[in-house]
C-alpha cells in the first residue's frame, strides 16, 4: 500500500485542501509529530484516536490553533493567568489544559510551531490533534498507509523533552508536566503578568514637584 506524500510546510494549498476535504494529515510538534484535522468534522475525534496507539496516555482530546482567539473560543472560560501564559510564551513549547466549551471535558491546547503551520490553522483551524511517537516526517510515512494519513508536512526532526503542560482549569494554574519551557519560565511569565498594572499605574502617574 502506497505511503503519505511528503511536502514542505511551503506546499499551503495543497495542506489546505486535504483539511479542507476532511482527511488526516501529519505535522511537526513539539518533540514529536502529529495527526491532524479540522476541529469543526464531526469525525474527528474518533478517526484520530483510532489511529493512537492502543494503550497511549496521549489519547485524549487535544487542539492546536493558529491564533490565541481560537483557543479563547476552544475554552468555557479564559482566567487572566491563561492569558498571560498565552501572551508571554506563545508560539512556544507551551500546552494548556482548559474546559471546553463544547462539554467535552478538560482538553489540552497548544499553538502550531511554525509561522507557515500557524496560517493553515488559522485559516482552517484549529485542528483537533493525536501525537505520535514519531520524530522524523520519514518515520510517520513509513508507518501510515495513504488512506489513513492523506500528507506529512515536513519539518525536519523533532527532538527534546516535548511541550510544558500548565492546568489552567484551576486558579493558580499548576505545573502538571515540565518539557522544553522551564517552570521558572512560566512562573517568572505569571508574575510579571500579576505585576503589570501596578507598573503602568506607577509609570502614568505625573512626576513628582
Amino acid at each position: 500500500m502506497s505511503s503519505p506524500r511528503l511536502v514542505g510546510a511551503h506546499a499551503h494549498d495543497n495542506v489546505r485542501q486535504a483539511l479542507v476535504d476532511g482527511q488526516v494529515i501529519a505535522a511537526p510538534g513539539h518533540g514529536a509529530y502529529y495527526l491532524a484535522m479540522r476541529a469543526a468534522r464531526d469525525d474527528a475525534v474518533p478517526r484520530l484516536q483510532a489511529l493512537s496507539p492502543p494503550g497511549s496516555d496521549e489519547r485524549g482530546v487535544h487542539f492546536v490553533v493558529g491564533h490565541r482567539h481560537q483557543a479563547g473560543a476552544l475554552a468555557s472560560e479564559c482566567s487572566e493567568e491563561a492569558r498571560r501564559l498565552t501572551e508571554r510564551c506563545w508560539p512556544g513549547p507551551l500546552m494548556l489544559l482548559v474546559n471546553h466549551a463544547g462539554g467535552r471535558g478538560s482538553i489540552l491546547v497548544t499553538m502550531a510551531t511554525t509561522r507557515a503551520l500557524r496560517r493553515l490553522c488559522q485559516e482552517t483551524g484549529p485542528w483537533c490533534i493525536a501525537p505520535t511517537s514519531h520524530t522524523t516526517a520519514e518515520a510517520v510515512g513509513d508507518h501510515f498507509t495513504a488512506s489513513a494519513v492523506a500528507l506529512v508536512v515536513e519539518g525536519g526532526a523533532c527532538t527534546g523533552p516535548g511541550a510544558t503542560v500548565m492546568d489552567c482549569t484551576m486558579s493558580p494554574p499548576r505545573l502538571r508536566r515540565e518539557g522544553a519551557l522551564p517552570a521558572t519560565f512560566i512562573e517568572a511569565a505569571l508574575l510579571m503578568g500579576a505585576r503589570r498594572p501596578w507598573w503602568r499605574l506607577r509609570s502614568s502617574r505625573p512626576p513628582a514637584e
